[in-house]
Protein backbone atom coordinates (compact mmCIF):
# COMPACT_ATOMS: atom_id res chain seq x y z
CA UNK A 1 0.00 0.00 0.00
CA UNK A 2 2.84 2.47 0.37
CA UNK A 3 3.48 2.20 -2.84
CA UNK A 4 -0.39 3.84 -3.78
CA UNK A 5 0.67 6.50 -1.02
CA UNK A 6 3.46 7.76 -3.02
CA UNK A 7 1.82 8.67 -6.52
CA UNK A 8 -0.64 11.07 -6.51
CA UNK A 9 -2.14 10.92 -9.49
CA UNK A 10 -4.36 13.93 -10.91
CA UNK A 11 -8.06 13.20 -12.28
CA UNK A 12 -8.03 15.76 -15.73
CA UNK A 13 -10.62 14.29 -17.52
CA UNK A 14 -13.80 12.12 -16.21
CA UNK A 15 -12.04 8.80 -17.05
CA UNK A 16 -9.03 7.31 -15.02
CA UNK A 17 -5.88 6.22 -16.76
CA UNK A 18 -6.71 2.86 -16.80
CA UNK A 19 -2.37 2.29 -16.01
CA UNK A 20 -3.38 3.41 -12.03
CA UNK A 21 -5.42 0.30 -11.26
CA UNK A 22 -3.10 -2.48 -13.47
CA UNK A 23 0.47 -3.12 -12.09
CA UNK A 24 1.47 -2.30 -15.54
CA UNK A 25 2.64 -6.41 -16.31
CA UNK A 26 1.09 -7.89 -18.60
CA UNK A 27 0.23 -12.11 -19.09
CA UNK A 28 1.68 -13.74 -22.47
CA UNK A 29 -2.32 -13.01 -23.91
CA UNK A 30 -1.72 -9.37 -23.44
CA UNK A 31 -4.20 -9.49 -20.00
CA UNK A 32 -3.16 -6.84 -17.96
CA UNK A 33 -2.54 -7.36 -14.19
CA UNK A 34 -4.74 -5.45 -11.79
CA UNK A 35 -3.49 -4.50 -9.16
CA UNK A 36 -5.04 -5.49 -5.23
CA UNK A 37 -5.98 -2.85 -3.38
CA UNK A 38 -7.30 -3.83 0.18
CA UNK A 39 -8.62 -0.74 1.27
CA UNK A 40 -10.34 1.46 -1.64
CA UNK A 41 -11.03 5.20 0.48
CA UNK A 42 -7.31 5.26 0.71
CA UNK A 43 -6.92 4.03 -2.65
CA UNK A 44 -9.36 7.19 -4.26
CA UNK A 45 -7.62 9.43 -1.28
CA UNK A 46 -4.52 9.48 -3.59
CA UNK A 47 -5.80 11.16 -6.42
CA UNK A 48 -5.92 14.64 -6.41
CA UNK A 49 -8.80 15.70 -5.87
CA UNK A 50 -10.18 12.18 -4.06
CA UNK A 51 -11.87 10.41 -6.65
CA UNK A 52 -15.28 9.96 -6.41
CA UNK A 53 -16.87 6.54 -6.10
CA UNK A 54 -18.94 6.54 -9.23
CA UNK A 55 -15.48 7.76 -11.12
CA UNK A 56 -13.70 4.51 -9.82
CA UNK A 57 -16.44 2.41 -10.81
CA UNK A 58 -16.51 4.33 -14.22
CA UNK A 59 -13.05 3.62 -14.60
CA UNK A 60 -12.96 -0.30 -13.16
CA UNK A 61 -16.06 -1.16 -15.25
CA UNK A 62 -14.21 0.27 -18.28
CA UNK A 63 -11.04 -2.60 -17.41
CA UNK A 64 -14.53 -5.27 -17.29
CA UNK A 65 -15.23 -4.59 -20.51
CA UNK A 66 -11.52 -5.40 -21.73
CA UNK A 67 -11.68 -8.33 -20.05
CA UNK A 68 -14.54 -9.35 -21.39
CA UNK A 69 -12.87 -8.53 -25.44
CA UNK A 70 -9.71 -10.80 -24.21
CA UNK A 71 -12.44 -13.39 -23.15
CA UNK A 72 -14.53 -13.28 -26.20
CA UNK A 73 -11.33 -13.22 -28.60
CA UNK A 74 -9.42 -16.42 -26.16
CA UNK A 75 -12.54 -18.23 -26.80
CA UNK A 76 -12.78 -17.82 -30.38
CA UNK A 77 -8.96 -18.77 -30.67
CA UNK A 78 -10.10 -22.01 -29.00
CA UNK A 79 -12.90 -22.68 -31.23
CA UNK A 80 -10.50 -22.03 -34.09
CA UNK A 81 -7.79 -24.51 -32.63
CA UNK A 82 -10.53 -27.36 -32.05
CA UNK A 83 -11.78 -26.69 -35.71
CA UNK A 84 -8.21 -27.64 -37.22
CA UNK A 85 -7.54 -30.77 -34.72
CA UNK A 86 -9.29 -33.47 -36.81
CA UNK A 87 -7.20 -31.56 -40.15
CA UNK A 88 -3.95 -32.04 -37.47
CA UNK A 89 -4.52 -35.78 -36.74
CA UNK A 90 -5.16 -36.57 -40.02
CA UNK A 91 -1.90 -35.30 -41.47
CA UNK A 92 0.08 -36.89 -38.71
CA UNK A 93 -1.66 -40.28 -39.97
CA UNK A 94 -0.17 -39.26 -43.17
CA UNK A 95 3.08 -38.57 -41.82
CA UNK A 96 3.53 -42.06 -40.57
CA UNK A 97 1.96 -43.64 -43.09
CA UNK A 98 5.09 -41.79 -45.53
CA UNK A 99 7.47 -42.93 -42.50
CA UNK A 100 6.56 -46.62 -42.84
CA UNK A 101 6.56 -46.53 -46.59
CA UNK A 102 10.20 -45.16 -46.36
CA UNK A 103 11.06 -47.97 -43.48
CA UNK A 104 10.43 -50.43 -46.04
CA UNK A 105 11.55 -48.91 -49.31
CA UNK A 106 8.02 -48.75 -50.63
CA UNK A 107 7.55 -45.88 -53.78
CA UNK A 108 4.61 -43.69 -52.64
CA UNK A 109 2.38 -42.54 -55.59
CA UNK A 110 -0.73 -40.23 -55.19
CA UNK A 111 -2.78 -38.01 -56.82
CA UNK A 112 -2.87 -34.40 -55.49
CA UNK A 113 -5.96 -31.92 -56.02
CA UNK A 114 -4.79 -28.75 -58.26
CA UNK A 115 -8.05 -27.26 -57.90
CA UNK A 116 -11.33 -28.47 -57.34
CA UNK A 117 -12.04 -31.17 -60.08
CA UNK A 118 -8.06 -31.49 -61.97
CA UNK A 119 -5.91 -34.34 -59.58
CA UNK A 120 -2.48 -34.85 -61.10
CA UNK A 121 -0.83 -38.22 -60.72
CA UNK A 122 2.80 -38.13 -58.40
CA UNK A 123 5.42 -40.43 -57.35
CA UNK A 124 6.60 -39.03 -53.92
CA UNK A 125 10.55 -38.85 -53.31
CA UNK A 126 10.52 -39.98 -49.53
CA UNK A 127 13.97 -39.16 -48.46
CA UNK A 128 12.44 -38.32 -44.79
CA UNK A 129 11.86 -34.81 -44.99
CA UNK A 130 7.85 -33.96 -44.82
CA UNK A 131 7.07 -29.62 -45.40
CA UNK A 132 3.88 -28.86 -42.98
CA UNK A 133 2.04 -26.00 -44.06
CA UNK A 134 0.64 -24.69 -40.35
CA UNK A 135 -0.82 -21.46 -42.12
CA UNK A 136 0.62 -18.23 -44.08
CA UNK A 137 3.70 -17.24 -42.24
CA UNK A 138 4.10 -20.52 -40.23
CA UNK A 139 5.76 -23.59 -42.78
CA UNK A 140 7.94 -25.50 -40.61
CA UNK A 141 9.98 -28.75 -41.80
CA UNK A 142 10.28 -32.18 -40.14
CA UNK A 143 13.65 -33.91 -40.26
CA UNK A 144 13.16 -37.58 -38.80
CA UNK A 145 11.57 -36.90 -35.54
CA UNK A 146 12.06 -33.50 -35.25
CA UNK A 147 10.98 -30.16 -36.63
CA UNK A 148 13.56 -27.50 -38.06
CA UNK A 149 11.73 -24.17 -38.66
Amino acid sequence: MAALASASPQISSDRLDLTQITSGNKSSTGIPEVKFFEDVDEFASTFKPKATAEFLIGAFSELFRQFKLFETNLERRKLNFQTKIPEIEKTLGLVKFLREKREKGDKVSTQYNICDTVYAKADIVNDGTVNLWLGVSNKRRCLGNGLVG
